[in-house]
């Protein structure tokens, strides 16, 4: 009988193992999912924000693919969680039942916070003293054109507030609301709802991101950021996959042609037989 081993996986080693699934990715949403989500003609304003929002998560993806050292661990956590935020968008955004008025709201959501952003250099500049220097004042130009327009979007939307985000709620509640469209999803792609990733994983994801002093650092080891590593790459390239499903589904590719399907599946085996390999490889078991 073969003696069985209890050496452990080297967490670099898992880590670059995840790392390959953001590679495979990456190159999936650029090379196959991009042109098919650029050939829409026409798009609605609910697509439009879908097509920003998988390009934002391209280009993540993009720059995950530049992070295959531990150092980058903080950058890592930021793509993860900007990716969790871009993933729980195009969901509420695919499940507007309004005629596109959730498209339409991001979007005005958008002016809204340029708009607050100019106001408050023009405001920083004024309790100064000072007239808002030549470098500033495409901001200056942007206020005077919006300053009639902002407060009505914001009272149509908002109550006439901007928000945090575009929806009203924080990022936790609105995980909750897409995992109520998009529960089986969730699950089937990262294991765990939307919510419950939130909880478990990004508010310590946040302590590397924006949070003060030293708690994402604070006694940790080497292995344990390695480790950090490979979670954040695993569950990113599970985030991105599930917003480039949405948005190709949205768009109808999905109902015209079952390929799209099959090639996800092929997509996801050659990752998983990838992490395979590493642990295999790692363990130094035989295959079988």
């Amino acid at each position: 009988m073969q003696q069985q081993t209890t050496t452990a996986i080297p967490q670099s080693d898992l880590a670059n193992g995840f790392y390959s699934g953001v590679c495979t990715v990456g190159k999936y949403m650029r090379d196959s999912a991009k042109p098919m989500l650029e050939g829409v003609l026409n798009p609605s304003s609910q697509e439009q924000g879908i097509q920003a929002l998988f390009l934002r998560s391209l280009c993540w993806m993009t720059t995950l693919e530049k992070l295959n050292n531990p150092q980058d661990f903080q950058a890592i956590a930021a793509c993860t969680r900007a990716l969790l935020e871009a993933t729980v968008d195009v969901t509420l955004l695919c499940h507007d039942g309004r005629q596109g008025q959730a498209g339409q709201k991001m979007l005005d959501w958008v002016c809204s916070a340029k708009f607050k952003i100019c106001e408050q250099v023009i405001n920083f500049y004024a309790k100064q003293g000072r007239a808002v220097p030549d470098e500033h004042q495409p901001m200056v130009e942007f206020y005077d054109r919006q300053k009639s327009l902002v407060p009505g979007l914001r009272s149509a939307h908002w109550k006439g507030k901007h928000p945090e985000r575009w929806t009203s709620r924080n990022l936790p509640d609105d995980c909750v609301v897409a995992d109520g469209l998009e529960g089986p999803m969730a699950s089937a792609e990262m294991g765990m709802t939307l919510s419950e990733f939130y909880h478990t994983q990004i508010r310590r994801l946040n302590w590397s991101i924006h949070a003060s002093g030293v708690a994402g650092v604070h006694d940790i080891s080497y292995p344990s950021i390695c480790g950090q590593c490979a979670l954040a790459f695993k569950y990113s390239a599970d985030l991105a996959m599930m917003t480039t499903k949405l948005a190709l589904r949205n768009a109808g590719f999905t109902a015209v042609s079952q390929q799209i399907e099959t090639d996800w599946d092929a997509l996801r085996a050659n990752r998983l037989l990838v992490v395979k390999e590493v642990v295999t490889k790692s363990l130094s078991i035989p295959n079988s």
